[in-house]
């Protein structure tokens, strides 16, 4: 088990980006950037490991990325600024379903298929720009 701490990032850009942990409550793990110094901007990721139950034969691994983008703000003619809110955010989801009988190498594979896919041209326009599959 893995114990909490910073996960480094590196974006599009090249840009590194360093999710610090916030906290962990009833086994979901959350860290966000702070790099942006507004709270209500702050990119989070989530982190959370259900393992088999009698109800269900695997174990759930789900990942979630949240990206805000804040108002641009302008001060009013009266000279106050606006707090900072939230225009959109953007969110990636992962789950991951590992079931009981699998073995290393087969939960390898699928995270190393799923990391490449994201790479692939097909899937990498469709996020970037939209493009639809004929």
């Amino acid at each position: 088990m893995s114990a909490l701490a910073d996960l480094s990032i590196v974006d599009a850009h090249t840009v590194t980006h360093v999710f610090k942990p916030l906290e962990m409550v009833n086994g979901l793990a959350t860290f966000e950037d702070r790099s942006g110094g507004v709270q209500v901007g702050y990119p989070t990721l989530n982190l959370q490991v259900v393992r088999p139950s009698k109800n269900s034969q695997v174990t759930k691994v789900r990942v979630t990325l949240a990206v805000p983008k804040l108002e641009t703000l302008a001060s009013a003619a009266s000279g106050f600024t606006p707090a900072p809110t939230v225009a959109y955010t953007t969110v990636a989801k992962l789950e991951v379903f590992l079931p009981i009988r699998g073995v290393l190498a087969e939960r390898q594979d699928i995270r190393s298929l799923m990391y490449n896919a994201l790479t692939n041209a097909v899937i990498t326009a469709a996020i970037d720009t939209g493009e639809g599959v004929y």
